[in-house]
């Protein structure tokens, strides 16, 4: 089962964003209880950093005056995968003029040990990491041009673009591809797709699509016309 535009799980507890400061473009990353029990917890307080508060001590995992965003677990919790712009020059936020804002994807020890690994340092913009179930490769969302689904090993290596063949059908033009969620049992990935313009995620005339991990068998599940904007799936859980 398929649910569009809603909280993703991790471990039980969904994450989602809060923009707590508009004047200073504070957006943050919180996670809480699926119930809505215990206390709220901000995971990027501070200058875009991603923290991880334990209940007896906040820690920072990451201090750094890049902006670094939307974390995710790796499924054995000991890795974390985000976005960071971290190569720019240091002080860039997202948005400022004269930084490049070239977001790569980063994984990093989840209790903050070690040093980040940039598993794709390039030119271009890549978001949106998510691990396969069986914690082997990522997908994430690459931007050239158009945004396409890519996979690759959790090492950074063998980078595959899954879906560079989608085009619009009415103008044969590359649509965007944004979103990836594997399903539980690490077969099948779902995504959304749409030919409209736009800044980082959200788009009209969008319908949610699922393929198999290797990107056959693209198959459009909501099919709702361009007057309808499906984003954001999440697989169900199976009883």
């Amino acid at each position: 089962m398929l649910a569009a535009s809603g909280p993703s799980r991790r471990y039980g507890k969904p994450f989602y964003n809060s923009l707590t400061s508009f004047n200073q473009g504070d957006v943050d990353v919180w996670v809480v209880n699926a119930d809505g029990s215990g206390r709220l917890t901000n995971l990027t307080d501070d200058n875009n950093d991603i923290f991880q508060k334990k209940i007896n001590a906040d820690g920072s995992v990451t201090v750094t005056p890049a902006t670094d965003l939307g974390p995710v677990f790796s499924p054995d919790a000991t890795k974390i995968a985000f976005p960071s712009n971290r190569l720019d020059p240091p002080g860039c936020t997202l948005g400022d003029p004269g930084c490049t804002n070239d977001f790569d994807i980063w994984v990093m020890n989840a209790d903050g040990s070690g040093t980040p690994t940039n598993l794709t340092s390039n030119a271009v913009t890549e978001v949106l990491p998510e691990f396969s179930p069986d914690g082997k490769r990522i997908a994430f969302t690459r931007f050239v041009g158009d945004r396409d689904i890519w996979v690759m090993n959790t090492g950074g290596t063998e980078q595959r673009n899954l879906t560079d063949n989608m085009v619009d059908p009415a103008t044969n033009a590359p649509t965007h591809e944004l979103h990836a969620t594997w399903a539980p049992d690490g077969t099948k990935i779902a995504f959304y797709s749409g030919p409209g313009t736009g800044s980082l995620g959200i788009y009209t005339a969008t319908d949610i699509w699922v393929m198999n991990a290797d990107g056959s068998r693209q198959t459009n599940v909501t099919n709702n016309g361009p007057d309808v904007g499906d984003i954001h799936p999440n697989w169900g859980i199976k009883k």
